[in-house]
């Protein structure tokens, strides 16, 4: 759906409602709505103030919208007023304290998302995997590209001693490792793939 709004409920029950959106919401890796969700879960939103400016860079960045007006972007809505903003063919993201309602259409509700915990990495297993795996293959990401990926991966994970580094350039992507090569206070560290890799800073991190 290449349409949607977003809505922000604070603690007196007072909404500010988005204007129409037009471009792709769905909430997937490929569409602008996954960018709705990834800033609520870490962290953000948590404000009227951040849900405005956010509403401003959603637009500048989406729809090249410069300079809109505040009153024509986002409007107060009271509280117990009717949800105009459920669409045929559209997506609404609801925020609501520490939860997030994504509405398709006049649908009840499709998905609900709860902020990240402190103590749940921000990448998961599948994606952290995806990412070595692309770097491994060297699919034409220069030297420098490389090290800021492998940088902000350790950043990311929580990754103090550098472990991904050591994993990618001292072990080559895990090829050169041996058992017994790496341990710490708690023993044995398995570092022969990628998927020990991530569940090992998983295990240390968070």
């Amino acid at each position: 759906m290449d349409k949607g709004r977003m809505v922000y409920v604070d603690e007196s029950g007072k909404k500010l409602v988005t204007r129409r959106f037009l471009c792709d919401m769905r909430p997937v890796r490929s569409g602008c709505g996954m960018h709705i969700v990834n800033t609520f879960r870490y962290g953000g939103l948590r404000s009227a103030e951040e849900f405005l400016c956010f509403a401003r860079r959603f637009a500048r960045l989406y729809e090249g919208c410069e300079g809109e007006k505040e009153e024509e972007l986002v409007r107060e809505v009271l509280s117990g007023a009717a949800t105009f903003w459920l669409e045929p063919e559209s997506y609404c993201y609801v925020i609501c304290g520490d939860t997030m309602t994504i509405y398709c259409g006049l649908e009840a509700a499709e998905t609900v998302y709860r902020r990240a915990d402190a103590f749940e990495p921000p990448v998961d297993e599948s994606e952290f995997v995806t990412i070595l795996e692309t770097l491994k293959s060297g699919e034409e990401i220069s030297a420098p590209a490389q090290d800021l990926i492998i940088h902000l991966l350790e950043l990311l994970m929580r990754d103090r001693g550098s472990e991904i580094s050591y994993y990618v350039y001292d072990l080559d992507f895990g090829r050169k490792f041996e058992p017994g090569l790496f341990s710490d206070r708690e023993g044995y560290v398995d570092l022969s793939c990628d998927q020990a890799l991530y569940r090992d800073l998983v295990r240390t991190g968070f």
